[in-house]
């Protein structure tokens, strides 16, 4: 965050010049740190609202770091939303004094981070994940996120209330759905452990009864030391795991590397943290998204 200070400086100037934002009949400007965050305010506010995610189609959110026009942009919003809990810790670091924040993670009990293990390759930036972040892996979790959206905007918006709940309703339902469809399908697996390329699914198992063994840790920068690797190994060759995952943000090189040297295959796992230019051409979403992972995910844990 080397540039952070400068940016900082700009938010506090941006904040004492700019009038207060009040919603207009042009609608609602909402700015989102990172793509869940803005595929749910968008289901919400429907056409109520611009919604612009700060974190560019194809960037990892662990690495972006905003511009001053990203700064500009939510200074200027009616509605800022982040994450929280070290997966967007530039948003954090922001004062914002006319635009309404949603700190997301502030409204949930969090999981542990559980990053400090290898301490070979520990350094002070793993701090920030004391605890874990990837609450919208759980669709449950994600419902609430929808509804926290959804109550912040009918405050902002009072004139509108009743549609933002409608669409919060309707998208709970989608997402709810959703988690009947993993609770199905992976009710019955043969194995109950995967390997994935950093530890983004630690909901995702909990929810449904799954073991996470995760190559990096909670940011996929926390490379593995030489000793976990051949751990994950020995562990994927006790427990015949024939499948390890990658990621669509981030180099596959590790995970490939580990399926060579155990004689399994790569999937894709995504924690949805941000979708490629083609996904988005392509019309892919947050559900499409999780759908094709519970289909990996009933391969790898030989669901019936």
């Amino acid at each position: 965050m080397k540039k952070f200070t400068a940016l900082l400086s700009l938010t506090i100037f941006l904040s004492a010049c700019a009038p207060a934002s009040t919603p207009s009949d042009e609608g609602l400007t909402i700015t989102a740190s990172f793509y869940p965050l803005g595929e749910m305010a968008r289901k919400v506010a429907g056409d109520h609202a611009e919604v612009i995610t700060i974190t560019p189609a194809g960037s990892d959110p662990h690495e972006y770091e905003p511009s001053p026009k990203d700064i500009a942009a939510i200074n200027e919003s009616d509605l800022f939303i982040f994450n929280g809990a070290g997966q967007d810790p530039w948003a954090e670091k922001l004062e914002l004094e006319n635009t309404t924040i949603i700190h997301m993670t502030e409204n949930f009990s969090l999981l542990e981070g559980g990053d400090h293990d290898d301490e070979e390759n520990h350094d002070e930036d793993e701090e920030e994940h004391e605890f874990d972040p990837h609450i919208w892996l759980d669709p449950t979790q994600a419902a609430k996120e929808a509804e926290i959206i959804a109550e912040k905007l009918m405050e902002v918006d009072p004139q509108n209330a009743a549609i933002y709940q409608a669409n919060a309703e309707e998208y709970k339902q989608e997402l709810m759905q959703l988690d009947a469809e993993y609770q199905q399908t992976l009710s019955a697996c043969q194995k109950d452990s995967i390997i994935t390329a950093h530890a983004a699914f630690g909901y995702m198992a909990s929810r449904y009864g799954f073991n996470q063994i995760a190559i990096a840790g909670l940011s996929p920068e926390q490379e593995p030391s030489a000793r976990k690797l051949a751990e994950i190994a020995d562990l994927a060759e006790e427990e015949d795991i024939k499948y390890i995952f990658f990621e669509t943000l981030t180099s596959p090189r590790i995970s490939e590397t580990l399926a060579q040297e155990v004689g399994a295959q790569t999937l894709l796992l995504d924690p949805v943290e941000g979708l490629t230019q083609e996904q988005m051409a392509a019309g892919e979403n947050y559900v499409t998204v999780m759908r094709r992972n519970l289909k990996n995910l009933a391969i790898a844990l030989e669901c019936q």
